[in-house]
């Protein structure tokens, strides 16, 4: 891989880590160089394609530290183009930190979906995704980039222990419990109605924690009063924490932290920081001035509650409540809202 940086180019290897993802429609197609003297344009780099991988990186220098989405499209820019996938960073990439002076998660790969593996060449363009307000695309180095693989015959079944990872919005699709994604004209549909197969509510939880007092923060994930998972958050790196619900979501999702711990001698202060919820494909910022936060530690305040647009908990039992609750469509504020368009690749 090349990463390129204004004159610099800089060889590096890149690890082999294809993850999963769910798409973001921020509802804003326009490439953006600069928002504001204030907000800098999210960059990054394409580096490769292939017909197994994509991959890249991508920064916000207004947000770092955070995960920076990556979208892609194909046979045109967004826009005019066909959106094929989002890209979350899930690699730390010491070659982008080094050469830009920052920490974090840079660094993507994905798997090459199978919808553009059909024998004919395809353009693939992809777009870093700003935090600012608007969330502009900006088109990233080494975009875009031609493809051609050749079509594969065979159509292979998931693993049947796999559940649906996301949901899609997609009348030819349907996700079934133990399989999958399938397209509605797949053979092992013909002998089921479409009511007759069950679309389970995937929640996954994007966290990261401090490790103070032996122990690292606890995460619990309610709805209402029904205790849906909870986890040790055992990294300090952002990483996915998943559930299955099998029945409609009525109420808000609360996300709890659980066993505070500060130590005034040593300063060791363990918390838990929650990025996004995504709901079946539908993404829940934390910071969104939407969300209502229990429990955050302000100085000279103490333990705080209210619209306070952050991302960390810091006191015990504290909690973010996401506005979850059924036709409540609101995400990232009002303007933001996601569905899933990323498929399982066996089903293609």
């Amino acid at each position: 891989m090349v990463l390129i940086i204004g004159v610099v180019v800089v060889c590096v290897l890149v690890g082999k880590n294809p993850t999963i993802l769910s798409h973001i429609d921020f509802n804003n197609s326009s490439a953006s160089q600069e928002n504001s003297p204030s907000n800098y344009s999210a960059k990054g780099n394409l580096d490769s394609i292939g017909c197994d991988m994509i991959s890249g990186w991508s920064y916000d220098p207004d947000s770092e530290k955070d995960l920076t989405a990556v979208q892609i499209y194909y046979d045109g820019p967004a826009g005019s183009g066909r959106f094929l996938v989002d890209a979350w960073p899930h690699i730390v990439r010491q070659d982008v930190n080094s050469a830009f002076g920052i920490i974090g998660v840079h660094g993507f790969e994905i798997s090459t979906p199978s919808i553009i593996k059909d024998g004919k060449p395809h353009t693939i363009y992809a777009y870093a995704v700003d935090s600012g307000v608007g969330h502009t695309l900006t088109e990233l180095i080494g975009s875009p980039q031609n493809l051609q693989c050749a079509k594969n015959q065979s159509v292979t079944l998931p693993d049947p222990q796999k559940i649906c990872p996301n949901i899609k919005t997609d009348s030819d699709w349907i996700c079934v419990s133990g399989l999958g994604w399938l397209p509605l004209e797949h053979p092992i549909l013909q002998q089921y109605s479409k009511q007759d197969l069950p679309t389970p509510n995937v929640i996954t939880v994007y966290a990261k924690g401090v490790f103070a007092g032996g122990a690292w923060p606890h995460m619990v994930v309610m709805l209402g009063s029904k205790k849906l998972g909870e986890w040790d958050v055992k990294s300090s790196n952002w990483a996915e924490y998943q559930v299955v619900v099998n029945n409609k979501v009525n109420a808000n999702l609360k996300v709890y932290f659980t066993n505070d711990y500060y130590n005034k001698k040593t300063g060791e202060d363990r918390n838990l920081f929650v990025d996004l919820i995504n709901l079946s494909g539908r993404t829940y910022y934390s910071k969104s001035p939407k969300v209502q936060v229990s429990g955050h530690y302000i100085s000279g305040k103490g333990c705080s509650s209210g619209i306070l647009q952050t991302n960390e908990l810091d006191c015990n039992n504290s909690y973010f409540e996401y506005p979850t609750k059924t036709g409540d469509k609101t995400s990232f504020g009002s303007e933001v809202s996601s569905w899933t368009a990323n498929l399982l690749d066996a089903v293609f």
